[in-house]
This record gives C-alpha cells, structure tokens and sequence, in this order.
C-alpha cells in the first residue's frame, strides 16, 4: 500500500497519519504486504535541525509504534517502508536488485539507482540513527492529539523565517508543544489558580461587595474560554469520527450560535429570581460538560447529526452566564455601563484566549482528553472564586431583589 497524500498540512491531513489509521492500514495488509508513506518533507543535509528532526521523528515514530519494520530512503523527501514482519522491507541494495531482476521491470538501469541514488548504506544508516535516537521522545500523532500538523507548520516556519545572520528559529532548544507537554495539564491551570487567590484577597480587603464583581468577571472570562474551547473540541472531536468537518462546520458553529441566544433567553427569568444560585448550578454544567464532551462525542458517533448536539449544548451554557453575572455584579452595587463594557471585554479575551489556546496549543500538545480536563479544572477555579465571594452569607434567598 501506497500513503502518498503530501505532507499534513492540517488537522484533516493529518488523520493519515495517526497510530489509529496505521492501525487500520496493518488490519487489511496481507500477510507479507508493506507500507509505503512517501512525500514527507526531509532534508538531504540538515535532518539534525531540530523542526526538522521532531517532525521526521514524530512520523516515523507513529509508523514504528504499529509497524516494528521499517527503512528510510533519506532526501529531500523522506519515503518510510514498513513491515509487520522481518524480510519484507530492507535497505539491501542487492537483494532489491535482485527483487528489480526476478520482476522483470525495465529499463534494466534502473537497478543501479538503489545504491547509487536511492538507498545509499552510508546516508541511509545516519537517518535513521538520527530518527531511532530521536523516537523515544517523539511526540506520536494520534486521533486524539494531532501534534504532526503543527511540526510540519514549524518545519516551514524553520525554513521561511531566518533573518540574515541570524540563527534559525527552532535550531536548538525543546518546541513551545514539548514545554506544555512537560508541565503537565494541572500546572497549565496555575494562572487561574493566581486568580482565585486574587478574588480570595479582594474578599478579606475589600468586603464581598467588591469581590463578587471581581468573582463575576473570571466566571465571564473563563466562560467566554469555556465556549470557544468547547467548540473547539466539538469540531476536533467530529472530524476524528466523521473523517470530515469542513462540509458542517458551518452548521456546528450556528448550532452554537443558537445555544448562546437560547442560554441567555432561559436565564433571563432567573437572572431576577435566583441569579446567585443559577450561576453557581451554570459554572458547575460547564465543568461537567467539558468532562463529558469527549465520551459524549464516542456515544454520540453513530450519527453526525446526534454528534451535532454537543455544540448547542455548549452555546446554551455559554450563553447563559452573562446575564446571570451581570444580575449578581448589579445587584452587588456596579454600575450598569462598567458591567457592561468590562463584562463583554472580558467575555471576547476569555474566548480568544480559550481559541488560540485549546485549538493551536493544548489539544496537539496534551490531547483531547487533558484539555478538556484541563478547562473543567479552570472552571472549578471560577466556581471557587464565586463560593469565596458569595459566602459565608447568611442565607440565598429566591427573593427578587434579593443581593445573592
């Protein structure tokens, strides 16, 4: 079998190259069949740069973990051959010879290029010693966390953005992705936990007036992260079931868009009667609903448009925490125009935070599955900051008018 698709330029392509398609590729081998992943952008001199290494390494690590055989013809593009089992792909140039001549291929020349052009022992043997030391710290693309995209981005960013005289970017020194992936999801949460410990200082120094306003803004920011990060992995999720998400994303976002209108209608009644209570039961759906939106999204597979559920589900508890905020930062003595331009400010940076993050960094540095735990423990710092800042109170009574 041939894998010619070019080098994976997205997260789409690069689901042709992940664990659980070579995988499948072994399933349907016969017995004896190899695998060929050619187009991968190398280099004839410079495999030991560093974007160029963890690229190479990340793809030929991925192929390794599922086929134990494997050879690398070296150049400018690398081209893998795999195998389950031994004799099946080599780099000996006499016996592909031999293999050239028992098929009768022709121009007979040909056979001269294995060692000439080829598989030259010398080069092949430096590649794939760079790519054997390289592989235990490869990063391995998989389903749920298509890391190769972004080293290929990388690769073209180490090429395209030296300045003259300057080194180039990448040369030495871990990747940005590597860094996250070495301090682990809980530390990644570290800043939120700064901000609850600022909430926790505005309530012994300021009074709770003060810190339920500081306490609504983070619910708003981390909502405004919550939504768009959601979204996010609902779109990332339904691509790595469906194979596809380019032809629905239009309807994925405005089914999301949808929730969002919905999500404030709904709180509009409880935004007067309850707002304390509603916004505490809202942070603690959306840290449940990141928990559940990958298993959700497995259960929900067997139809896209039951898959499709998850995004209004989203938008419908985006949506509904502005006005319970806003509710309980008005009712808390701020002043309507500053609640309104600090609360939208706030909820648009939460969500370009929350976008940029979650899709360019966290998901292919630690995975679907650490990210989405990652932001339900960024809310749990939210819901923190809005128990510090409501209690202890005497009691939350459903009054309309009512200060919780």
């Amino acid at each position: 079998m041939v894998l010619n698709v070019g080098d994976p330029t997205s997260a789409s392509a690069s689901r042709f190259y992940t664990v659980e398609f070579f995988r499948e590729v072994a399933r349907v081998l016969r017995p004896g069949g190899a695998l060929a992943v050619c187009g991968v952008t190398g280099s004839d001199n410079y495999v030991r740069g560093t974007a160029v290494l963890a690229y190479g390494a990340c793809i030929y690590g991925t192929v390794r973990s599922v086929f134990p055989w494997i050879v690398v013809r070296p150049g400018g593009e690398l081209c893998l051959f795999a195998a389950a089992g031994p004799g099946v792909v080599t780099a000996d140039v006499q016996v592909l010879v031999g293999r050239f001549e028992r098929l009768g291929l022709q121009p007979e020349l040909l056979k001269y290029a294995f060692e000439l052009s080829e598989f030259p022992p010398e080069r092949v043997e430096w590649v794939e010693t760079l790519l054997e030391e390289a592989r235990p710290t490869a990063m391995l693309n998989r389903d749920a966390r298509p890391v190769v995209f972004t080293l290929f981005l990388r690769v073209q960013s180490h090429f395209a953005g030296r300045r003259l005289g300057a080194p180039r970017r990448g040369e030495a020194g871990p990747s940005l992705l590597e860094r996250v992936r070495g301090v682990g999801a809980p530390w990644l949460g570290a800043p939120f936990g700064l901000l609850l410990g600022l909430v926790a200082l505005v309530r012994a120094l300021g009074g709770r007036r003060r810190a339920v306003a500081w306490a609504c803004g983070m619910g708003v920011f981390t909502t405004g992260a919550f939504g768009l990060s959601a979204e996010m992995l609902v779109v990332y999720s339904y691509q790595t079931h469906f194979g596809y998400v380019y032809r629905d994303v239009a309807l994925v976002v405005g089914l999301f868009m949808l929730g969002l209108a919905l999500g404030g209608w709904l709180t509009h009644r409880l935004a007067r009667a309850r707002p304390g209570r509603a916004l505490l039961g809202v942070e603690v759906a959306q840290a449940a609903l990141m928990l559940a939106v990958v298993p959700a999204g497995r259960l929900l597979s067997f139809s896209p448009y039951a898959f499709m559920l998850l995004s209004p589900a989203a938008g419908l508890l985006t949506g509904a925490e502005f006005p319970l905020a806003s509710r309980q930062s008005l009712l808390h003595g701020a002043r309507s125009g500053t609640v309104a331009g600090a609360f939208d400010a706030l909820d648009h940076l939460g969500a370009l935070v929350g976008a940029a993050c979650a899709g360019l960094l966290l998901v292919p540095a630690i995975g679907l599955v650490q990210t989405a735990a990652l932001l339900a423990l960024v809310k749990c710092f939210s819901l923190a900051g809005l128990l510090i800042a409501f209690f202890p109170a005497a009691a939350l009574p459903p009054a309309a008018g009512s200060p919780t």
